[in-house]
């Protein structure tokens, strides 16, 4: 079997034609039938991007210059965009995304399931396209100037500060702001994934009807430093919150709660409706967190049942 050249070079600048998204929103393009991976690009681009990683199979370059832009590119609104891992695609466009998105299911019909992709019907819209995640769960870590809440670098545990996030409903990030400013003021650690040092691991925070927010608030150590004083300060600055729990969270990895929970005061569940059903929601309950596009998804299961 003759072995490969790869045809690109480290460090050296390519010209690409994008013709797809990959897994993570990374534009995918070819160098002599190649396989580059450039994140930021877009289906549909011309692009030149710089050579940071080759393979035997495929190449991850870096963006330089986008030559000729999709109709699809817009200016991402998170300021953290370029740093956060969390929303890879807000360089396009809400339309792109939909388009983009719907493709891939025909494709995945046609070419999978042998399927005429005419079978895949136009996909329905959020009305309000931000805003809407009713849960919030942000990592919690330690530097040199203090506690750091946010969400982690794309590809990393290194936690990138914000001071909210816009796919969360408001009353989370009120959460967020209020946990960095607690932490600050009384000097409570984050913990430190590699030293498993520090006490705080995640803020953890659940929407509900009328505005009403759930508050957990999740710990490497047994006890929660300053738990009373967490409770006063919350009900002072977030009359929102009807409950408060900690959780303690002693094993490394990813698994946000641990099964040791407290609670701390106010109400035991989180009242949160959806198509006219009242759930009663706790800590480790699942419940959907695009909740207009969840109902949006039952009516139409219904309507096709035709019961």
């Amino acid at each position: 079997m003759t072995k490969r050249n790869i045809p690109v070079k480290m460090n050296e600048t390519y010209t690409l034609s994008i013709r797809d998204l990959g897994i993570h929103g990374e534009g995918i393009g070819s160098v002599e039938d190649f396989t580059v991976f450039v994140p930021g690009a877009l289906p549909g681009e011309t692009v030149t991007a710089r050579i940071v990683s080759a393979k035997k199979s495929y190449a991850q370059g870096r963006l330089i210059s986008v030559d000729s832009p999709s109709l699809f590119r817009t200016k991402p609104e998170c300021p953290a965009y370029h740093a956060c891992g969390g929303c890879q695609i807000s360089h396009l466009t809400y339309e792109g995304q939909l388009a983009l998105k719907e493709k891939r299911v025909k494709d995945v019909v046609s070419r999978l399931g042998g399927f005429s992709e005419d079978l895949v019907l136009p996909i329905l819209p959020a009305d309000h396209p931000w805003n809407y995640r009713n849960k919030m769960a942000v990592p919690v870590s330690q530097v040199t100037g203090g506690p750091v809440i946010g969400y982690y670098r794309q590809g990393s545990h290194q936690v990138v500060p914000i001071d909210g996030c816009l796919i969360q409903e408001e009353e989370n990030n009120r959460v967020l702001r209020f946990a960095q400013g607690f932490m600050a003021r009384h000097h409570v650690q984050g913990y430190n994934e590699k030293s498993r040092k520090g006490s705080v691991r995640h803020i953890m925070a659940r929407t509900g009807d009328n505005g009403e927010v759930m508050v957990v608030i999740v710990t490497a150590t047994p006890t929660l430093p300053f738990a009373e004083l967490w409770v006063k300060e919350m009900r002072q600055l977030l009359p929102e919150v009807v409950s408060i729990y900690h959780n303690v969270q002693k094993s490394p990895g990813n698994v946000i709660l641990g099964q040791t929970l407290h609670h701390l005061w106010g109400r035991k569940t989180l009242t949160a409706t959806l198509a006219g059903l009242s759930f009663e929601v706790s800590p480790f309950s699942f419940f959907q967190v695009h909740k207009d596009q969840a109902e949006k998804l039952y009516a139409k299961a219904l309507e096709y049942a035709d019961l």
